[in-house]
């Protein structure tokens, strides 16, 4: 039962941060794009599918899994190891002949 409040409370947390980074995207501060991240991280932790979908488009882009990179070093373990796709498949990351 604390486990099921706990996911729940993550995936609403999720929400709220990622609400919050898309109403200060404008801002010229980049604290959209930090509530963003974070939203997604948590989501990620809360949420098998979300975890799934997010591990396979980090694979298939190359962008996105530099940018996601950059960061991870700065986030807490927890979400480090939930953002991390399984290390067999890291190698996996190509870039796309349509991607620039």
């Amino acid at each position: 039962m604390t486990d099921q409040v706990k996911r729940i409370g993550f995936f609403v947390g999720a929400l709220v941060c990622f609400c919050l980074g898309l109403l200060s995207l404008p801002l010229p501060l980049p604290l959209g794009i930090i509530f963003n991240l974070l939203g997604v991280a948590l989501l990620v932790m809360s949420s098998a599918t979300v975890r799934n979908w997010f591990h396979k488009l980090r694979r298939s882009n190359k962008w996105i899994h530099d940018r996601v990179s950059d960061v991870e070093t700065h986030l807490p373990d927890d979400m480090r190891e939930a953002l991390t796709p399984d290390p067999l498949t890291e190698e996996k990351i190509t870039l796309d002949p349509d991607q620039k």
